[in-house]
């Protein structure tokens, strides 16, 4: 607390200052064999109040410097509140983090979103843009979400080529990540907040009505997205209910819905998403797709048009 040094010699100060660090390095480690015994050490030298202090700022800190600010804007805003003789706590944080340095991230996000995509993204790569079903696809179990596996389903189509990558998840797990819809938890926040700063993730709206966390039919979104890109769409959803919808929505579902699997932390796309007699996984990603070197037996007749998986060959008489 502040205030509290001065009434320690500074042989013992030092020896908490060392018990703080080591306890701050077992909480971002998650190892919690030493953990009990430097709080015990800090209970018996400070008691229960200073201990929960200095664990209090430890935590605001990661908090924001998860969110982008550095560690100079988060002491900034802890001196304010010494100052005012506020209690620090992460939404009292956050709100004056945001107050004061709203417009500096704002900027700080806007120009290395335009860096990345600079840098990353060459002008025509021929390929669809990928909307994932972030529900779908990070759903380890009924009860939580995984952002491990967002990550490896992006890093796949990063290594393909791909570079308009969307993940498609409601709001709340930014907004209020402690709630969950039908108690579904998130496992690997940083991940995702990474994967957001990166310019990954399209947040569905959400709000909160009392303990209760209300959703948007987010499938609609995933739907909308992909064909406002004319994109592919990739999730085992097989989004029934929206292919009632229109035939245009039931086409598109057919013709841009591709499957997936995970084993062993690896990401597989089937090799023909739609049977034997459709298009190869390869062609569905493409915005043409490739020659496969056999002509179409139904030449001009072919109704199948950009979906054929043969060659059509256009033979021009020179007189």
């Amino acid at each position: 607390m502040p205030g509290l040094a001065s009434s320690r010699d500074p042989e013992h100060e030092a020896f908490i200052r060392g018990c703080v660090m080591a306890y701050a390095e077992q909480i971002a480690s998650n190892l919690n064999d030493l953990e009990e015994d430097i709080a015990t050490k800090l209970i018996e030298l400070q008691g229960m109040d200073d201990l929960l202090w200095y664990k209090t700022r430890m935590e605001c800190e990661q908090f924001a410097v998860r969110f982008g600010y550095t560690r100079e804007e988060f002491l900034h805003c802890v001196r304010r509140a010494d100052e005012r003789g506020i209690d620090v706590d992460v939404e009292w944080l956050l709100e004056d983090l945001s107050e004061i340095f709203g417009d500096l991230m704002r900027v700080r996000n806007r120009v290395a979103k335009v860096d990345s995509s600079r840098k990353e993204c060459p002008r025509n790569t021929g390929l669809r843009p990928i909307i994932i079903d972030g529900l779908n696809v990070a759903r380890a179990d009924k009860h939580y979400v995984e952002a491990k596996g967002l990550k490896i389903c992006v890093d796949f189509f990063l290594e393909r080529g791909h570079c308009d990558i969307q993940v498609v998840l409601p709001s709340y797990f930014k907004d209020t990540p402690s709630l969950a819809r039908n108690g579904c938890r998130l496992v690997g926040k940083e991940i995702l907040l990474k994967l957001d700063r990166d310019g990954r993730v399209f947040w569905t709206p959400s709000m909160k009505l009392g303990t209760r966390v209300v959703v948007p039919y987010d499938d609609q979104f995933v739907l909308k997205l992909a064909q406002s890109k004319d994109g592919v769409i990739v999730s085992n959803d097989e989004y029934r209910d929206l292919q009632q919808v229109s035939p245009e929505a039931e086409s598109f579902i057919e013709q841009r819905l591709v499957m997936y699997s995970f084993f062993n932390d690896n990401f597989f796309l089937p090799d023909l998403p739609q049977g034997a007699d459709g298009p190869s996984v390869t062609n569905i990603l493409r915005n043409e797709p490739l020659p496969s070197g056999v002509k179409c037996p139904f030449g001009s007749r072919c109704t199948y048009g950009k979906e054929c998986k043969f060659d059509h060959i256009t033979t021009v008489s020179t007189s």
